[in-house]
C-alpha cells in the first residue's frame, strides 16, 4: 500500500487511515475519567499498564461486574488491543502485566468460595509467542503459576488458520490450562482487492479444526462469526466440536501467505512464499490433519486439489509444482489476470494424487523450468489452498 510519512513518523495509507497521536482510540466510549488522564494514553490511543491508576481502574471495573453479575467468569483479549507499553520499557513493566492478571485470579478465586462454584478465567493471546513476549506479556510464566483455566489464540485483524499452537499446547499438557485455538468467522484476502473478505465454510473450518486436533488442542474458539457480514453453515457449532464428525470430511486448508489485510493497508506487504529471479526453487511448508495413511489403508476414495495463485509467473510450462516431492499435474483451465507491473497473476488448480500427501508437515515446492534472464522481477504466491475431497459419504460408525 503507498503512502506518505507525516511529521510525527507515522505512514499515513491510502488504504486504511490510522488514529493520529493523542486521541482515545474509542470516542464512543469517552468518559470524564479517560479524559481526566491523558497523560497515561499511548500514541497508538490506548492506555499505558505502566501506570498504576490504569492496571487499578481496569481491576474495579473486573471486580465491578464479578461483584454484581452471577457470571461464570472473566475472559481477558489480549489480542484486540495493543500496546499495553511504551517502546522500549515493555520488557522492564512485564511483571507489571503479570502482578494484575494474579490479582484478577485471586479476586475470582475469593468469588469462587462465595458462590461455591468454580469460576473461570480465560485469556485470547497472539499465536506467535515472541509477539506476546515482545509486548510485555510473559504467557509462559501465566501458564506455570496456574493463573488460566483457558488458553485461546487469534491474531489482530485478520485469520491465520495454519497458524501452529503447539507452543502453548506443550507448555499447557498437565498444569488443567485448556487451549482453544481460535477460528475466525471470516477471511480477509490481498488479491485484487485489499480487505476483501468472505466467510468462512464448514471446509475451511473443519480443516483448520483437524489441524489442531493433530496438535493436541483440546477445544477451539469460534471468533467473530457473529460479526461476519456473509451468511454462514451454521453445521460449523455443531460438528467441529467433535473430531470424528470431521474425519472424512472434504476440508479445504487454507494456508496464510501474508501477515495479515489490516497490516497491508499500511506496509508494503510481502508472501513468505516467493521465488528471486536468479533462483530456481523454492519451498513453502505446510500441515494437514487428514490421516492419509489411514484412509489408504481403509480404501477410502479420495484425493485432492491444490489453488494456487502467483504473482510473476508467464506460462504454467514455467514451473514444474511438488508436493513433497511428487510432481503435480495441472487441472484443465488457469484464470489469467494482467497485472502492470509483472508478467501476469495465474490462478493455477493441481491434481493432487493420495500418495503425494501425508499427515502433519507437507512440502509444496516451485521449480523453475523456464528462466527469464531479462525479467528483474520475482515469483511470489499470493493464495495457496489444498482441498481434499472425499468421493464418497464415509461413516466412521461403520469403521
Amino acid at each position: 500500500a503507498s503512502g506518505n510519512i507525516d511529521a510525527q513518523g507515522i505512514v499515513r495509507s491510502e488504504m486504511g487511515k490510522l488514529k493520529f497521536l493523542n486521541e482515545y482510540s474509542f470516542p464512543d466510549l469517552r468518559s470524564p475519567w479517560i479524559e481526566s488522564t491523558k497523560d497515561t494514553w499511548l500514541p497508538q490511543g490506548t492506555f499505558d499498564f505502566a501506570y498504576e491508576e490504569v492496571r487499578e481502574r481496569k481491576k474495579q471495573v473486573l471486580f465491578e461486574i464479578l461483584d454484581n453479575y452471577d457470571i461464570d467468569g472473566i475472559d481477558l483479549d489480549f489480542t484486540r488491543i495493543r500496546p499495553f507499553f511504551q517502546d522500549g520499557e515493555k520488557e522492564k513493566n512485564m511483571h507489571l502485566m503479570t502482578e494484575w492478571v494474579e490479582d484478577i485470579r485471586s479476586y475470582l478465586d475469593k468469588k469462587s468460595k462465595e458462590r461455591h462454584r468454580n469460576l473461570k478465567l480465560t485469556a485470547r493471546f497472539e499465536y506467535d509467542p515472541e509477539v506476546n513476549y515482545s509486548e510485555g506479556l510473559d504467557v509462559e510464566t501465566y501458564i506455570k503459576k496456574g493463573l488460566l483455566d483457558i488458553l485461546m489464540l487469534g491474531v489482530i485483524g485478520d485469520a491465520t488458520p495454519d497458524a501452529s499452537a503447539k507452543w502453548f499446547i506443550d507448555r499447557c499438557k498437565g498444569t488443567g490450562c485448556k487451549v482453544c485455538p481460535g477460528l475466525e468467522g471470516h477471511f480477509y484476502w490481498i488479491g485484487t482487492d485489499i480487505g476483501t473478505g468472505r466467510a468462512a465454510t464448514l471446509d475451511t473450518v473443519s480443516a483448520a479444526a483437524s489441524a489442531y486436533y493433530l496438535e493436541g488442542a483440546d477445544g477451539l474458539q469460534l471468533y467473530n462469526f457473529v460479526a461476519t457480514d456473509q451468511p454462514w453453515d451454521k453445521r460449523i457449532i455443531d460438528d467441529v466440536a467433535y473430531p470424528d464428525r470431521i474425519e472424512f470430511r472434504n476440508k479445504k486448508y487454507v494456508f496464510t501467505m501474508w501477515s495479515g489485510a489490516n497490516m497491508a493497508k499500511r506496509n508494503v506487504w510481502e508472501s513468505k512464499f516467493y521465488m528471486m529471479n536468479d533462483q530456481n526453487e523454492s519451498e513453502c511448508s505446510i500441515f494437514i490433519g487428514d490421516d492419509i495413511e489411514k484412509n489408504i489403508r481403509l480404501g477410502v476414495d479420495f484425493c485432492g486439489d491444490l489453488m494456487i495463485r502467483i504473482d510473476g509467473v508467464n506460462l504454467k510450462e514455467d514451473l514444474d509444482i511438488r508436493l513433497n516431492g511428487v510432481s503435480l499435474t495441472y487441472n484443465e483451465g488457469a484464470d489469467c489476470t494482467f497485472v502492470w507491473d509483472s508478467f501476469c497473476v495465474y490462478t493455477f488448480h493441481l491434481h493432487v494424487p493420495p500418495h503425494a500427501m501425508r499427515q502433519g508437515e507437507n512440502t509444496v515446492s516451485l521449480h523453475r523450468m523456464i528462466t527469464y534472464p531479462e525479467y528483474e522481477g520475482h515469483i511470489e504466491v499470493q493464495e495457496l489452498e489444498l482441498e481434499i475431497i472425499y468421493n464418497k459419504m464415509i461413516y466412521t460408525s461403520n469403521l
